[in-house]
C-alpha cells in the first residue's frame, strides 16, 4: 500500500469473489449502501442523563430497543454460516491486504467483499485486482488487492469511512492512555 495513503487495520469477514460481473454503476450504488449501513450500525447511542423525562426518555428507550433488535439480527445472520470468519486486514481507499492460506492468483480480477459491521446484512463489494502475492514462512501468503475505481461518490464515502475509523482508533488509544 502507498505509504501516503491513510489505511486502517480491521478484523472483519472477507471473501474474494472472482470474476468481472460487477457493473460500475450498480456496484457503486451497492458499495455506498453497504458503507452507509455500516456507519449507521456503528453509531454510538447518545448518553442519557438520569434526570431525563418525557420525550427524551422515550427516545432513549426506543434507541435501546432498536439496538437490541440490531444485535439479535446480527446473531441470526452469524448463525446462517454463509459469512466467512473474520480475519485481520489493512484497508485504504485504494487497496486491501490480508493473509491467506489459499490466495487468489496474481493479476486476477474480482471483488473484495467485506462485512464492515457484525449486523450488516450484506458485504461491501469493491472491484479489485490482485496486485501482489507474497509467500510467508507460515504457509500463508500476504495478498495485496488494488481497489479499482468505482465512481467519485463511492470513493468519497469509502475515504470518509476509513478516515472516521482511523480517527476513532486514535481517540480510543488516547482514552486508554489516560
Amino acid at each position: 500500500m502507498n505509504a501516503e495513503q491513510l489505511s486502517v487495520p480491521l478484523c472483519v469477514p472477507l471473501a474474494w469473489q472472482t470474476g468481472e460481473g460487477l457493473k460500475s454503476a450498480e456496484a457503486g450504488t451497492a458499495a455506498v449502501r453497504a458503507l452507509a449501513t455500516a456507519v449507521s450500525l456503528a453509531e454510538r447511542p447518545p448518553l442519557v442523563n438520569e434526570e431525563a423525562l418525557g420525550l427524551e426518555l422515550e427516545v432513549a428507550r426506543l434507541h435501546q430497543k432498536t439496538q437490541l433488535l440490531i444485535e439479535l439480527l446480527a446473531l441470526a445472520l452469524g448463525r446462517d454460516g454463509s459469512r466467512p470468519a473474520a480475519i485481520e486486514l489493512q484497508l485504504s481507499g485504494t487497496a486491501c491486504s490480508w493473509h491467506s492460506a489459499h490466495p487468489p492468483a496474481l493479476g486476477s480480477s474480482g471483488a473484495v467483499a467485506l462485512w464492515l459491521h457484525p449486523a450488516a446484512p450484506e458485504p461491501m463489494c469493491w472491484p479489485a485486482e490482485i496486485a501482489e502475492v507474497t509467500a510467508q514462512g507460515d504457509g500463508r501468503s500476504c495478498v495485496q488487492a488494488r481497489l479499482l475505481p468505482l465512481g467519485e461518490a463511492a470513493q468519497a464515502v469509502l475515504d470518509r469511512h476509513i478516515f472516521q475509523l482511523h480517527r476513532r482508533a486514535i481517540a480510543e488509544a488516547r482514552s486508554q492512555r489516560s
